[in-house]
């Protein structure tokens, strides 16, 4: 039997089992498919016509007229009504229960099995869940006439879709509410409940603008280890709607928490597109094993001609797409996935990502490719790359204008010139499919520059072509792609000694290069085995001022940092006082102070003293030098509770936060940080109220800048947590936790 055949015998007995009037309200509850619910409900009245040849109530009920009361509880008005049952505004008719309520009661003739089961285990669920944005359970109980209903808070809202549409809402606000209801599932997902029922109509947004979450009818119950155990429904296909059920829900297989991550991946495509994602494609054509295809990104859907669309949703749509492009394009449709381990396996996960896509960052959805690092990394700090040299100099770090400014010997101008006409022309090139400059991306850059690569020999100079893989090496280390770097500059190393010999300087400096590649900070010994060979050639220039950058400097001091014995220790003391001298420029100053602060951190591991002494020199020099002076307070200060000294700890800590209270554009997590650190040096120093204090002001700052579901808001709750534990305060724990439950 087809899975179509099954669903259909799932709808026919749904029919049977309710008055012939009930009937169209109960198929569409339970199916999306226009042609299924037709077919069953001929065949439910052809059934009819035939004769009882399948079970039925012994004794049909009669028409109800609408209740006046439900148990104690006064009804006010009608609601609304759904295919399993109708829900009514009351109030408790015995004065101990003041407030309005919903009360919703199974449909009068729904005494079939399945549907009384899954009304009951909606109130198991419900009664598992106490969370701001779902529709709370107060109470149940058994009407007169023997159905079941259940007590829940009144929610008077509409459709989310429809809230978004009114209020026309913006892109943002549209993330907040998504967000908001995904703290909701994900929360049910920790209390071991699937929805298995998430759409629109579902989610109920307020006046005030809260999204509550309804309808827990078709949820299931899961295992701890992520598999669903309670059967709602019989075996085989479930009620469900097709267009925003996953495909293991539609084919009735295993169902985990990625299943609702669909649902809501849909509802968040129509949020964005105005339109579902499979709105092109039949309900039959699942149910019948064909499966749709991967959907269109939700910036190139077409609202015009979505089939489930008002024309609200499509000019709210026309809107919205243009900043949908890219990030949340990439969301969605990992969201959307037919295959479940492709897909977010939590909705946490996907909550995650779109804070990622709102603050900036790279998502998951879209690691691992190298122009989109690189464009997200310029778009993030607000270089766009344009036609122009310059625009790829401020990425890597080295201008071709300074090398050509630099460049003591012809020869090395006419070098570093026509590299320079080979990056504008790799622009030019990369932009010759229409772009205009300033939607260009480096990644598209880099891509036009792999192409060449490529080839055997881009020049046919020898030298301009090693020095092009050189600046191209940097380019790609920049934005992150180390192993094409690595493997351009063991080409160019190559060449250069083939070219100049093991011994010449330019030999050192692209061994440097490579070191610096592959090493620093990653793999310290990996760098050493590059710089050795460069270090005899190198060491002698350095109290010579001879052209260097401020990396390569920094690549020779810390590989004699590594070394031990007197030469090291006096090659790390030029090079110390060379970088001093040398750095004038706000980004060599803090290549200085990141290379003395590293250098401070191997200091720790010899003698402890000796770095606290060092970590107060970086951090004066810091504030001498007029540098932000964050990451300097921030190791002074762990460095002096890791020695015993909390008071003095406790002081950096709090000359840090006042020195924060100037600044108004740097991330929470800034300030979060130094109010951690603050707390666990009160926890060095024995006060326990005082650490109480902070970390509760920190974990109420994060839960308002970052959300309560951020990473950084939990590590705050665990740290307070652990207070909590020790000092045997169990009922502020378990408190605490319920809040913050442990993950899963």
């Amino acid at each position: 039997m087809t899975d179509r055949w099954k669903l259909l015998e799932e709808l026919v007995q749904a029919a049977l089992d309710c008055p012939a009037e009930r009937r169209g309200a109960v198929v569409v509850a339970l199916s999306d498919d226009l042609s299924l619910r037709a077919e069953a409900l001929e065949l439910a009245a052809a059934h009819d016509r035939a004769g009882d040849f399948l079970e039925r109530p012994a004794e049909p009920l009669p028409e109800h007229d609408e209740p006046t009361s439900i148990g104690p509880y006064r009804v006010i008005r009608r609601l609304g009504s759904g295919g399993m049952g109708d829900v009514y505004l009351a109030r408790r008719d015995d004065q101990e229960f003041e407030r309005e309520v919903a009360v919703k009661l199974l449909a009068p003739g729904l005494y079939g099995r399945d549907f009384v089961r899954r009304f009951r285990a909606e109130r198991q669920i419900l009664a598992r869940l106490d969370h701001p944005n779902i529709a709370r359970l107060y109470d149940g109980g058994t009407h007169v006439d023997g159905r079941p209903y259940l007590v829940m808070e009144p929610i008077e809202g509409a459709p989310l879709h429809r809230f978004c549409e009114e209020r026309r809402l913006g892109l943002s606000e549209r993330l907040a509410l998504v967000l908001a209801v995904c703290d909701a599932v994900d929360y049910a997902h920790h209390r071991l409940v699937l929805h298995l029922d998430l759409k629109p109509e579902n989610i109920l947004v307020m006046a005030d603008g809260t999204p509550k979450l309804l309808d827990f009818g078709v949820a299931k119950l899961l295992d701890a280890g992520g598999a669903s155990t309670l059967q709602t429904t019989r075996a085989g296909p479930r009620p469900h709607t097709p267009h925003y059920a996953s495909p293991e829900q539609r084919a009735g297989e295993s169902l985990t928490t990625a299943s609702d991550v669909y649902s809501l991946g849909v509802v968040l495509y129509r949020l964005l597109s105005g339109r579902l994602p499979h709105a092109d494609a039949t309900v039959v054509d699942v149910e019948h094993g064909r499966p749709p295809p991967e959907p269109r990104r939700p910036s190139a859907a077409d609202p015009a001609d979505a089939s489930r669309g008002t024309r609200e949703e499509q000019r709210e749509a026309a809107r919205l797409r243009r900043q949908v492009a890219g990030d949340l394009d990439a969301i969605v449709l990992k969201a959307l996935r037919h295959e479940p381990a492709r897909r977010y396996d939590t909705v946490d996960k996907l909550a995650e990502d779109i804070r990622r896509y709102q603050r900036g960052l790279p998502v998951q959805a879209r690691q691992g490719t190298l122009r989109y690092r690189a464009g997200k990394l310029l778009r993030r700090h607000g270089r766009a790359l344009v036609v122009a040299t310059l625009g790829l100099a401020l990425l890597v770090g080295f201008s071709v204008a300074m090398a050509v400014q630099a460049a003591r010997l012809e020869e090395e101008r006419r070098i570093a010139e026509t590299i320079s006409a080979f990056l504008v022309d790799l622009v030019t090139h990369a932009s010759a499919d229409g772009l205009r400059a300033r939607e260009l991306t480096v990644g598209q850059v880099l891509d036009y520059g792999r192409s060449l690569l490529a080839q055997e020999r881009v020049y046919e100079d020898p030298e301009i072509d090693t020095e092009l893989r050189v600046v191209l090496a940097r380019l790609f280390r920049g934005a992150g792609e180390s192993k094409v770097a690595e493997a351009l500059l063991r080409r160019a190393l190559a060449e250069r000694i083939a070219q100049k010999g093991e011994d010449h300087r330019e030999v050192a400096e692209v061994r440097l290069e490579l070191a610096w590649a592959v090493g620093p900070p990653e793999d310290l010994d990996a760098a050493a085995r590059w710089l050795l060979p460069a270090l005899t050639v190198r060491a002698h220039e350095l109290d010579e001022g001879a052209r260097t950058s401020v990396t390569t400097r920094l690549a020779v001091a810390t590989l004699a940092a590594l070394q031990r014995g007197q030469a090291g220790a006096s090659l790390l003391g030029q090079a110390d006082a060379l970088l001093g001298a040398r750095a004038s420029t706000l980004r060599e100053q803090i290549d200085l102070m990141a290379y003395r602060q590293f250098r401070a951190e191997r200091l720790w591991h010899r003698d402890r003293a000796a770095a606290v002494v060092e970590r107060e020199r970086i951090a004066a020099e810091f504030a001498g030098r007029g540098l932000p002076a964050y990451p300097a307070l921030m190791d002074l200060g762990t460095a002096y509770r890791r020695v015993g000294r909390p008071r003095q700890a406790i002081a950096t800590f709090e000359h840090a936060l006042r020195l924060l209270d100037r600044e108004t554009d740097l991330p929470p997590w800034y300030r979060l940080s130094f109010e951690v650190g603050l707390a666990r040096a009160h926890r060095a120093a024995g006060d326990r109220a005082a650490t109480e204090r902070i970390f509760l002001r920190a974990l109420k700052q994060s839960i308002a800048s970052l959300g309560a579901e951020h990473f950084g808001t939990r590590m705050i709750a665990s740290h307070l947590g652990d207070e909590y534990r020790e000092a045997g305060r169990t009922a502020e724990l378990a408190a605490l936790e319920r809040r913050f439950p442990p993950r899963y």
